[in-house]
């Protein structure tokens, strides 16, 4: 969660970053980071990244990755890892 939280403050600039948790029916995690700019030119790209940092480590841990315009303005990253990711990460407290 580290990680997004980083990305959307180190790319958004200005305003506000909005992170909602929700455990689904299937016990899986849905992570949201909400932020008023609209655009993620780059999502291709950093999601293809095959590093241990960013989106790319949130891959790593099983993580799908996806992307939508909020009707309220700006967007929203989402990440959903499954229950079965029990992987600690260093560091991400």
């Amino acid at each position: 969660m580290k990680e997004l939280m980083l990305n959307a403050a180190q790319h958004v600039g200005v305003g506000r970053v909005t992170l909602v948790l929700t455990v689904l029916e299937d016990q899986d995690l849905l992570i949201q980071v909400k932020d008023e700019d609209p655009h993620f030119e780059e999502f291709a790209e950093a999601t293809a990244a095959e590093r241990c940092s960013g989106l790319g480590l949130i891959q790593a841990l099983g993580g799908a990755i996806t992307w939508r315009l909020l009707d309220e303005g700006g967007k929203a990253v989402q990440v959903r890892l499954p229950a079965s990711s029990s992987c600690a990460v260093p560091g991400d407290r």
